[in-house]
């Protein structure tokens, strides 16, 4: 067994990698590069030597270190220095997807670990082709091109150096937005839940909330109120539905609070909306 040289930093790991002296070897024995899990997983058995790398590619994470979770949302780089247990359970409940494989610098007498139990990085989608470069090059049984692959491996390394994204500036994707927008019309009169909205791009509830305040500038609630009332303006001129059936059709139970929030949104109120477009 080799001696565990454990670097101080990211950068002392880096210049070891670098060094040409030490090996670099990767591996993807007993599992396969690209994986999906319905829910859960778990490492069982422990790689002593070895770096574990993963990069989500779709869903979200909790992970367990230290009786601490972290939540992790994709695109996502996550490397797990030798000897962690990993612990991985998706958020939504309906499974994440990713590339991984194994990865050691070493020389005869020790390897060397990263500082830190599990470095992660979001928003990293520029990385997946370096990710599959690797475990393109470490699935060759014979004339594997090590060069290449340590190259590739230092420009990962060197990524995770980087601050990570907060969800301070994190926002929604355009693709997300569509998909929400789209899911809403579809459930307008069931009035979904924030949280449901969340499970629709796979995040969890409190982190939704905040990146989509960042994105749109209201809350999930405020936006889905406005989306259904802009809803309701256009079938109130393209059907013969009165306003009583269509506050129903939009599941107010109410009608006075309907015209209420048509009249907030839309600056008039339904009855006068109606009279001022038909006129025109």
């Amino acid at each position: 067994m080799k001696v565990n040289n454990k670097c101080k930093n990211t950068e002392d790991f880096l210049n070891a990698l670098c060094n040409t002296k030490n090996r670099v070897t990767t591996n993807l024995k007993n599992f396969p590069s690209y994986f999906k899990i319905d829910n859960e997983w778990e490492l069982k058995t422990m790689l002593p030597e070895e770096h574990l790398t993963h990069l989500l590619i779709n869903g979200s994470l909790l992970i367990n270190k230290n009786n601490k979770t972290i939540e992790i949302h994709s695109p996502a780089l996550i490397i797990a220095s030798p000897s962690t247990k990993i612990h991985y359970k998706s958020i939504s409940g309906k499974g994440f997807s990713a590339y991984r494989f194994r990865f050691k610098v070493h020389d005869k007498q020790k390897y060397y670990s990263l500082p830190t139990d599990i470095y992660y990085k979001e928003d990293a989608l520029d990385l997946l082709g370096v990710v599959q470069n690797i475990t393109n090059e470490s699935e060759r049984l014979r004339e594997k091109n090590l060069w290449k692959i340590r190259s590739y491996l230092i420009e990962l390394v060197a990524d995770i150096q980087e601050k990570k994204p907060t969800s301070k500036n994190k926002k929604l994707t355009r693709i997300q937005i569509n998909h929400l927008r789209e899911y809403f019309i579809n459930h307008h009169n069931k009035w979904p839940t924030p949280n449901e909205l969340a499970q629709q791009v796979q995040l969890s509830h409190d982190y939704f909330s905040r990146i989509f305040r960042n994105t749109l500038g209201i809350s999930p609630k405020q936006w889905m109120t406005k989306e259904r009332i802009k809803l309701a303006s256009i079938l109130l001129l393209e059907s013969n539905l009165n306003i009583s059936q269509i506050a129903e059709t939009f599941g107010y139970a109410n009608i006075y609070f309907f015209s209420q929030q048509f009249k907030k949104i839309i600056g008039q109120s339904p009855t006068n909306y109606l009279k001022k477009h038909i006129t025109k």
